[in-house]
């Protein structure tokens, strides 16, 4: 239906710039194909760790039992020291593209316009209106 909907906004966008209609191939002088879609061009991934320390204040006695301390102190007597705590964090870019290409009737390429944007961001929807407008403005 998407593809559909595209198709139809390109035909008359076409239409408005002086190009006829035809039902039949073989009375067409160019016939018109069109294609867009998403592409991945690169997962990053970046993982870094930071220490998983917590400190507490306290008047309890120094000393207690059953427990890891780094540091003991009358009044300091709480830091702790749990390990590391990971985090990753993913980048992808993905390559938004139109490509409209026009041939004769030999099969011949007449014209062709690639349009592309590239971003963070997998909707092509929010940009193919964007797009198609630059392709037929070249």
């Amino acid at each position: 239906m998407k593809f559909k909907r595209v198709s139809q906004k390109l035909a008359n966008i076409l239409i408005e710039r002086g190009f006829i209609e035809s039902s039949l191939e073989d009375s067409a002088n160019q016939i018109i194909y069109f294609d867009y879609g998403v592409e991945t061009i690169s997962i990053k991934r970046e993982v870094y760790q930071t220490p998983n320390i917590s400190i507490g204040f306290s008047f309890w006695f120094p000393f207690h039992a059953n427990r890891r301390r780094l540091y003991n102190h009358i009044f300091l007597n709480d830091i702790w020291y749990n390990g590391y705590r990971r985090y990753i964090k993913s980048y992808e870019l993905y390559k938004k593209y139109i490509v409209i290409v026009a041939q004769g009737r030999a099969k011949r390429e007449l014209w062709r316009v690639d349009v592309e944007s590239v971003g963070d961001k997998r909707d092509i929807d929010s940009i193919l209106d964007t797009l198609l407008n630059i392709a037929l403005n070249i």
